[in-house]
């Protein structure tokens, strides 16, 4: 049932604030919202009649009936929004030039086109003569089109005879310029040319993506190639050991090897976030640098040696951005130098990340088509829970002993336990958590990776397993899940770590407060072996291994 609204009840206000939600009789006085000078109230006034979408849609078609030009412009462009293609080819017959390049553009840009719309655009670009007109119609046609459209814009009519800019207001018997297939052409402008080649080089990903395209994660390059290992700052020196001989750390947060095995041996590297198989550098211009990379001869072998089906490949700028640009102009030049490597953001198996530093262009080539094998086993996650990268990281620092009691007291999604377990032999492993949802994901984390563990709902500073030899563990780091100052928790929790761990055991974990577990630690009779710094993604926390001194005389 809908409750009345008093009489003193503003639309304009209601929009500002966060949780209004419009109703169905708000879609016409919102529309009218939509035409104020004051931008805020404008785009308040949208982002409310996009919440009800069947009733803006019904009220947008009403108004169109009776509105201006510049009103129907918008409206052309909200229907977009909707995502409703069904008003918006009624539109491309609309008197009004800027009301059909509306309607074109808006059509270009809908998330679910549907099968009409390719060949309503088509048959617009045998009747509009605009130019403007038509470079909607070829940005538009290059998003949404398919073979029909590949083939139209790459044929005889796309060829250089002038367009006009008469458009069909000169009158329905106005005879437009044609091509040879009785059809208007595309004319000369650079820019129309510039559009078109963006468009069929859109167009042509959107034909091939039918075939695969995967990397071979089990064959080895056809010659030593130098590979980058990404890393969180911290774990430099963790992942340079896994990765062995020849690894060499580059920055804190990249480690380097020249390597000739399959890509796929790499992921013996728990640690590693991600790698790529770096290029020469080169000096010059990116856009006539990475052309000339990508189409090298030792980097074709490389990409065909490597890559299963076509050769796929997208555009990254290292410091972040788009250039779209750039990545057309660069795309395009790829193109006509080796039409075997296809430019493709959608289903690429190569991201072709780019650095530019003082006039040298480097490019790595990541293989983000090559499956990560290394955590199948991460089925369910908590909040908070360890990234596996960090948790291989612990396990990594706290050793392996084949008679190890292993407890996480803060076991989240059962991560550290998995990790530790991969290493090596133990005697037992334990995880607990004061939350029951967290047991349920370590549960089927670990059932999906084959371990075995005890797992109990208790209190960190409680819990007592016997015979524990090694606790490894992420504790709640005050910035998730915790509410207040986590420092006299985690006092607490050391002190508790000091009186359960026998003589020799050990903790390793990552402290929020390193000062101050530190202090802690030293206080009850632990003693520190490892600390240093580890990026947790926006704040710092440290490794740190602590150990319980065996008094003299006992064994």
């Amino acid at each position: 049932m809908t409750t009345r609204r008093n009489a003193a009840f503003d639309l304009t206000a209601a929009i500002r604030a966060a949780g209004f939600t419009p109703r169905a009789a708000d879609a016409e006085p919102l529309l009218g919202l939509l035409l104020s000078d004051d931008e805020t109230i404008a785009k308040l006034a949208q982002q409310a009649v996009l919440r009800i979408p069947d009733a803006a849609t019904a009220a947008v078609r009403v108004r169109l009936a009776v509105a201006a030009e510049p009103e129907r412009v918008l409206l052309a462009r909200l229907l977009g929004r909707l995502d409703q293609p069904a008003p918006l080819l009624e539109l491309l017959a609309a008197p009004e030039p800027r009301v059909r390049r509306a309607a074109i553009s808006a059509l270009g840009r809908l998330l679910t086109p549907g099968p009409e719309v390719e060949p309503a655009l088509l048959a617009a670009w045998t009747r509009e003569t605009e130019r403007p007109t038509r470079h909607a119609l070829v940005e538009a046609l290059g998003k949404v089109g398919g073979a029909s459209a590949l083939a139209v814009l790459t044929g005889p009519s796309a060829g250089p005879s002038a367009g006009t800019d008469a458009g069909p207001s000169a009158g329905p018997d106005a005879s437009p310029s044609v091509g040879t297939d009785a059809s208007p052409s595309v004319g000369t402008d650079a820019d129309l040319a510039r559009l078109l080649g963006r468009a069929t080089l859109m167009l042509s990903r959107t034909t091939k993506r039918g075939a695969p395209s995967r990397i071979r994660a089990d064959v080895a390059p056809p010659a030593p190639i130098r590979v980058r290992a990404h890393c969180r700052a911290g774990l430099a020196e963790v992942l340079a050991d896994e990765l062995g001989h020849g690894a060499e750390i580059a920055s804190a947060t990249r480690v380097e090897l020249v390597t000739h095995e399959p890509l796929g041996a790499l992921y013996r590297a728990r640690t590693m976030l991600r790698f790529g198989l770096v290029l020469p550098r080169a000096r010059g211009a990116a856009e006539v640098v990475i052309p000339q990379l990508l189409a090298a001869a030792s980097t074709l072998a490389l990409l065909r040696a490597l890559t299963d089906g076509p050769i796929r490949w997208r555009l990254a700028w290292a410091g972040g951005g788009h250039r779209r640009a750039s990545v057309y102009r660069i795309a395009e030049e790829v193109a006509r130098r080796c039409p075997e490597l296809e430019n493709d953001p959608t289903a690429s198996a190569w991201e072709v990340v780019v650095r530019e530093d003082a006039g040298a262009v480097e490019v790595e080539l990541e293989p983000s088509a090559l499956e990560d094998p290394r955590f199948s086993w991460r089925r369910t996650d908590v909040a908070a829970a360890s990234h596996p990268t960090l948790a291989a990281a612990l396990a990594r620092l706290a050793g392996v002993r084949a008679r190890d009691v292993v407890w996480d007291p803060f076991v989240g999604s059962g991560s550290e336990l998995i990790e530790r377990a991969r290493l090596g032999p133990y005697a037992a492993l334990i995880g607990s958590d004061l939350d029951p949802r967290a047991l349920v994901a370590a549960r089927e984390n670990l059932a999906a990776a084959g371990v075995a563990a005890t797992l109990d709902v208790a209190d960190a500073c409680a819990h007592a397993p016997a015979g524990v030899t090694l606790i490894i563990t992420n504790p709640p780091m005050g910035r998730r899940v915790h509410r207040g100052d986590i420092g006299p928790l985690l006092d607490a929790f050391v002190d508790h770590v000091a009186r359960v761990l026998v003589p020799g055991g050990r903790m390793a974990w990552l402290s929020p407060v390193p000062r101050r577990t530190r202090e802690r630690a030293l206080l009850v009779g632990l003693r520190f072996s490892v600390a240093h710094r580890v990026d947790m993604g926006g704040f710092d926390a440290e490794f740190q291994l602590l150990e319980k001194p065996v008094r003299p005389g006992t064994r």
